[in-house]
């Protein structure tokens, strides 16, 4: 079911050097589930997502919100949570003031405010609630950003870099709060990021835009079909007489300190063993042969790359 359809969106600034195409002529269908949103800087997501949210108006073309089930945008963006990248946060306030505050802007009660706001504190692992925000670490600012999110108990939530700043383990935690909204929940996420492999695990639905436009959309299989599988040999010396060898059998491609070889329809792919039989002879030893899919760094780079190109 789409919760978010745009056509023909176009959104246009005003700046000293002229007109900004942010938009230009975006077409998108976001369905329920979770979605990557993706696109280097400059590509139009957060020129988007502020049109989702009501923040800006379009130059022209439509975005429509849950047109099954609100019949007002007001309703359509009540549905909706958001979690900003770059925050104004209150910081003479502590944490339940602050979310507080955003469950009674959402029009809940202010009982039920409070009670909501406990709850989704609790819920994101944030006890110290009764300190000044203005002393938190990057990480509880984060966990307090996805409270506010949570708070009126959405039905999509709109992450924008939600792992900005992080350390590593608080960026699995972050993660991990993420996922299980989604799918212990049931709550549709859109999460938009330029670090791939935070949404990899998470999202079953990639938008990816540049310049304004869409350069694809599509669930996970079918960016798992673009592309044919590599198998990926590390050997440990002699990267270019590598895969000079093994060129004369497969297609190859030097990567870094690898040699990426192409599983094209219909060919069986090589195993350690075979890749080990043919460098041998030479003297290379092989460190690692691992088969990897399609995955979205493949999409990014590639339609990124031919975008740029044309």
């Amino acid at each position: 079911m789409t919760i978010i359809r745009a056509d023909q969106l176009v959104k246009i600034y005003d700046s000293q050097s002229g007109k900004i195409h942010a938009l230009d002529g975006l077409d998108i269908e976001i369905p329920e589930g979770a979605t990557a949103l993706l696109g280097p800087n400059g590509s139009g997501k957060s020129t988007l997502i502020k049109i989702i949210l009501g923040l800006l108006k379009p130059t022209s073309g439509s975005v429509r919100l849950f047109e099954d089930r609100a019949n007002t945008a007001k309703q359509a963006r009540n549905l909706i949570g958001y979690m900003p990248e770059t925050p104004s946060i209150i910081t003479k306030v502590n944490a339940v003031k602050y979310v507080r505050h955003f469950g009674i802007l959402s029009g809940l009660s202010f009982t039920r405010a409070m009670q909501r706001t406990h709850e989704v504190l609790d819920y994101v692992g944030l006890g110290d609630r009764y300190r000044e925000i203005d002393g938190y670490s990057t990480g509880m600012k984060q966990r307090l950003l996805f409270a506010q999110a949570l708070v009126h108990d959405p039905e999509l939530i709109i992450l924008d870099e939600p792992t900005t700043g992080l350390s590593p383990e608080g960026r699995e935690e972050m993660l991990e709060l993420i996922r299980e909204i989604h799918e212990e929940y049931d709550k549709s996420i859109m999460f938009s990021t330029h670090i791939l492999q935070d949404v990899e695990a998470i999202t079953n639905y990639t938008v990816l835009l540049n310049k304004g436009k869409t350069l694809f959309q599509g669930t996970s299989e079918e960016v798992a079909g673009l592309y044919p599988d590599v198998v990926i040999v590390e050997p440990d010396v002699e990267i270019e007489r590598t895969a000079g060898i093994l060129a004369e059998q497969y297609q190859t491609n030097i990567i870094g300190n690898q040699v990426h070889i192409t599983v094209n329809d219909g060919m069986q792919a090589p195993t350690m063993t075979q890749v080990a039989s043919l460098l041998q002879p030479a003297g290379i030893g092989v460190l690692s042969v691992q088969r990897r899919s399609p995955n979205l760094e493949d999409l990014f780079l590639n339609r990124i790359e031919k975008d740029i190109n044309q």
